[in-house]
């Protein structure tokens, strides 16, 4: 076992380097998790992506109920939209990431990783 904190058998070029990657560590980490758990996170975008559609379209039909009183139905109309254009963008992203995550158990079943 060799002591990696020992001067005597590195040079000074060698400690530089292990200290930067000593400060990369974190984010060396950060992208294993990441990209291990990908399928989760593409879920996760999904409902995030969805909810921040239904969540526009209200404000903009909300916008436009306050500021043009005939518009009442194109208010409606705005947030049933944006609800099925949610309902659409949700089960696209969210079928990817369930496609990944399958792919993912059939390799560990096949041995591949």
């Amino acid at each position: 076992m060799e002591d990696l904190n020992s001067y005597s058998s590195y040079s000074s070029k060698s400690r530089k380097k292990t200290r930067k990657l000593s400060l990369l560590r974190p984010l060396e980490l950060f992208g294993k998790f990441v990209y291990k758990n990908i399928a989760k996170v593409i879920k996760l975008i999904a409902y995030v992506v969805a909810i921040a559609t239904i969540v526009i379209g209200i404000a903009i039909a909300f916008f436009i109920f306050k500021h043009v009183d005939k518009f009442v139905a194109i208010s409606y109309a705005i947030v049933l939209g944006s609800a099925i254009i949610a309902f659409i963008e949700f089960f696209i992203i969210y079928g990817i990431g369930h496609i990944i995550e399958q792919n993912d158990k059939i390799l560990k079943r096949l041995g591949h990783e």
